[in-house]
């Protein structure tokens, strides 16, 4: 009887026993699974995904507020800015990588001009478009891209240039890089892709500040009364044509371009439908709605070959356009053959252009004779009022007196 009852509790004991064991292994395991856990999220630091990394971080950012724009330089950068035709220039050299090579100078210039001279004639800034410009966009920025190498070139230097232009309102900013090398140099050559790496860093970092503008300037007056359903430019076919009078039309109103002063013009233009207007300095000044034309003058006699005789009377003739009073000079090149300097008097003096000639009794002026002559014709005006050029012509070849 003993024995059955001892076998009835064993039995009863395992039976009780095993599901014990098997709950005490599932708990078990879920601590360990909690330790391990709390170990990877509180004790093993967390790895960063690697990624692209911003390699421009640590420069500085130069800020031109006359202009708005902005663009990142490395630490040691020399900067600074000069007035250039047409506009102004803001100069950047980073470090050299290597100061053992033939480069001179490393360079980006930006240049900010509203005008520009082709053929010595002062027409409206605009970015190259030639048959080989790529079209490239940085930062959301259209650039022209041109080789402009050959522009460089000098009698023991020359250079490894690019032009990046983009429009802004009817300001052309070109970006160039250059690399400036001595030809004759003994030291070695620099690579030209690594000393390059900086510029294009650079270009990546160029902004103008507020809004991206592409097709339109924050500068820019809109000017038109809600409800224009149109705009119609005069000038459509030459946009930003300062030196010639127009007008913007809508189904509102006819708005025509004017002078504010005796230097600055208000442009009125369409843009996206709309009537705005642009105020612009004119190099030369400003007349009747339009920008006044560079001045030319040309001469026409004596051009060159003639024979005066001193004492008589001789007329000097000329054309002219934009110019209002004259001064004539006389010029003799024999010391300069001689490889001196030319001596020079003054014939006449405030001359109305307009007139186009003037009656001259050759005496005093030259003090001798000879056969080494040029007549010189100059803008009185000048520079004396601030405008940019000096318009100014000289015969085209000698001619004698005798």
């Amino acid at each position: 009887m003993k024995t059955m009852k001892n076998f009835i509790l064993k039995s009863l004991n395992k039976a009780i026993s095993t599901p014990i064991a098997i709950i005490v292994i599932i708990v078990i395991a879920f601590l360990g699974i909690g330790v391990v856990l709390a170990y990877q999220y509180w004790w093993i630091p967390e790895k960063t995904p690697e990624g692209p990394t911003d390699k421009t971080a640590n420069w500085e950012i130069y800020r031109n507020e006359e202009y708005r724009f902005e663009i990142k330089h490395p630490i040691g950068t020399k900067i600074g800015d000069i007035d250039i035709n047409g506009g102004r220039e803001v100069w950047m050299q980073p470090p050299f990588l290597s100061e053992e090579t033939k480069l001179n100078s490393k360079t980006l210039h930006i240049r900010i001009v509203t005008t520009q001279f082709n053929y010595g004639v002062e027409q409206p800034a605009k970015c190259t478009n030639a048959p080989d410009t790529q079209q490239i966009v940085i930062n959301e920025i259209d650039f022209n891209k041109n080789d402009i190498s050959n522009e460089f070139i000098g009698t023991q230097n020359s250079s490894v240039a690019t032009e990046y232009c983009t429009m802004k309102g009817n300001k052309a900013f070109k970006i160039v890089t250059e690399l400036r090398y001595n030809r004759y140099s003994q030291l070695p050559d620099f690579d030209t892709e690594k000393e390059s790496e900086v510029f294009y860093k650079m270009l990546s970092t160029f902004r103008f500040i507020g809004k991206n503008l592409n097709h339109e300037e924050s500068e820019v007056n809109h000017e038109e009364p809600e409800g224009d359903s149109y705009c119609l430019d005069s000038e459509a076919e030459e946009p930003f044509s300062f030196y010639k009078k127009g007008t913007a039309s809508s189904d509102k109103r006819t708005c025509t371009d004017e002078c504010i002063d005796k230097d600055n013009l208000k442009e009125y233009f369409c843009a996206f439908g709309k009537i705005v207007s642009e105020e612009f300095r004119c190099p030369n000044g400003c007349e009747d709605g339009h920008c006044v034309s560079m001045p030319t003058i040309s001469i026409l006699s004596p051009n060159g070959k003639e024979k005066w005789q001193y004492g008589n009377n001789y007329t000097i003739k000329w054309e002219s356009k934009g110019i209002n009073k004259i001064k004539i000079y006389l010029e003799d090149w024999e010391g300069v053959i001689a490889g001196d300097n030319y001596k020079s008097c003054v014939v006449a003096d405030n001359i109305p252009a307009s007139s186009g000639k003037y009656s001259w009794t050759i005496k005093n002026c030259p003090i001798s004779t000879g056969d080494s002559f040029i007549m010189r014709i100059v803008d009185v005006r000048g520079v004396e009022q601030g405008y940019s050029q000096q318009a100014e012509a000289r015969s085209y070849d000698y001619f004698s007196i005798e």
